[in-house]
C-alpha cells in the first residue's frame, strides 16, 4: 500500500483557511483533475480556494475548466498546494511562490525541488497524482461525492494511460481505487469517452508529419520522432511507436517556441527505465513514462544531440 500523508502535512491544510492550487503549466489531465478534486475537497472543509492554470487548456480538459482562473487576488496568507509538480519552476506561476508558503503532492521522481516548501507529500510508486489527493481527502475525513470521485478517476485514467501503464507492483491499490470511484458514482465508460475525444484535421495532419519524421535507431529498439506542431498529438503518436515491432523505448521531440519536451515512454518488460535516462536530461517521471525539457536555439540540432545519447544509454 501507498504511504498516507504523515500529520504534520495534514495539520498545516487544516490550519489554513486559503489555498491556491496550482500544477505544471500545460496542465494534462492528472494535473487538472488534481486541482478540481482537491478544490472540491477543501471547498468541503470551509476553506477558501483559488484554482489557477495557464490557458488554453487541452481540448479533452476543457470540460474540467469550471473555476479555473489564470489569476487571482490572494491573501499572503494563502498557502499554495503543488500539483503533480515537485518544482515551482515547472509551472506558469513561479513568481507567486516568492510571496507565498507551499506544500507539494506529487507522484514524480527525480524532479522534485521542494527545499522551499512547508512540507511534501511524493510518492513516486503511485500512478497518478489524483490517487495521492484521495489519501489525502481520506486522511482529512472527507466524504467522497460524485463530481470529486470523476476528477480523481479522470486524472488516474489519463496518467496510466486507461490503465495500460499500470506495473504488477501498482496494481492492488489501483484497482482499490478505481472501485472506490466508481462506487461514489464515476463512471469510466463516460470519462473514457471525455478524454478520448475526435480527431480534429489539424491534429490528424501533425501526425503525419510526426509520423514521417520517425528515425529507428539500433534495429528498432530505439523510435524517435519529432513534432513541432501548435496541437497535442502525443496520445496519439505514443500508441502507434509503442507498438512497432522489437521497440524498447520511444522518444518524442516537442517544439515549444525554444523549448524541447523531450517525452520518454518504454515498453513494459523490455528493461528500460524512463526515470533514469530522463535524469541524465535533467528530467525525471516514472520508469515507463518520463520527460525532460531544455532550451535550444536550434530544434533540429539539440534533437540529433539527444539521439546519439540515447543510443548510448539503450
Amino acid at each position: 500500500m501507498f504511504p498516507r500523508p504523515d500529520e504534520d502535512f495534514l495539520n498545516i491544510i487544516r490550519n489554513r483557511d486559503e489555498f491556491i492550487l496550482i500544477a505544471h503549466r500545460k496542465c494534462d489531465g492528472d494535473a487538472l483533475s488534481s486541482i478540481r478534486a482537491m478544490g472540491n475537497i477543501l471547498k468541503k472543509s470551509g476553506k477558501k480556494v483559488s484554482m489557477l492554470a495557464d490557458f488554453p487548456l487541452e481540448r479533452n480538459i476543457k470540460w474540467m475548466a469550471e473555476g479555473i482562473e489564470e489569476n487571482c487576488e490572494c491573501s499572503s496568507d494563502a498557502l499554495i498546494i503543488l500539483l503533480d509538480a515537485g518544482d515551482m519552476e515547472r509551472t506558469a506561476f513561479p513568481s507567486l511562490f516568492s510571496s507565498h508558503d507551499y506544500i507539494v503532492i506529487d507522484h514524480h521522481r527525480s524532479t522534485a525541488k521542494t527545499a522551499g516548501s512547508l512540507s511534501s507529500y511524493i510518492v513516486p510508486e503511485s500512478p497518478s497524482c489524483t490517487l495521492l489527493v484521495n489519501k489525502v481527502r481520506s486522511a482529512l475525513n472527507i466524504p467522497l461525492d460524485k463530481e470529486t470521485a470523476a476528477f480523481l478517476l479522470a486524472g488516474f485514467m489519463t496518467d496510466t494511460g486507461f490503465f495500460h501503464f499500470i506495473s504488477e507492483e501498482q496494481a492492488e491499490e489501483s484497482m482499490a481505487f478505481a472501485l472506490e470511484m466508481t462506487r461514489a458514482g464515476a463512471e469510466i465508460y463516460s470519462l473514457y469517452d471525455r478524454l478520448k475525444t475526435s480527431i480534429t484535421i489539424a491534429e490528424t495532419e501533425s501526425l503525419a508529419k510526426a509520423l514521417s519524421s520517425i528515425r529507428i535507431i539500433k534495429g528498432g529498439e530505439i523510435i524517435t520522432a519529432r513534432d513541432e506542431s501548435e496541437v497535442n498529438i502525443s496520445y496519439l503518436l505514443y500508441p502507434i511507436l509503442l507498438s512497432i515491432e522489437n521497440v524498447r523505448l520511444v522518444c518524442l521531440f516537442k517544439k515549444r517556441g525554444n523549448t524541447i519536451e523531450l517525452g520518454l515512454r518504454a515498453v513494459k518488460g523490455k528493461n528500460v527505465d524512463c526515470a533514469q535516462i530522463a535524469a541524465a536530461f535533467f528530467g525525471g517521471g516514472h520508469t515507463l513514462a518520463s520527460g525532460a525539457r531544455f532550451e535550444t536555439e536550434d530544434f533540429s540540432k539539440t534533437a540529433n544531440e539527444c539521439e546519439r545519447k540515447l543510443e548510448k544509454m539503450i
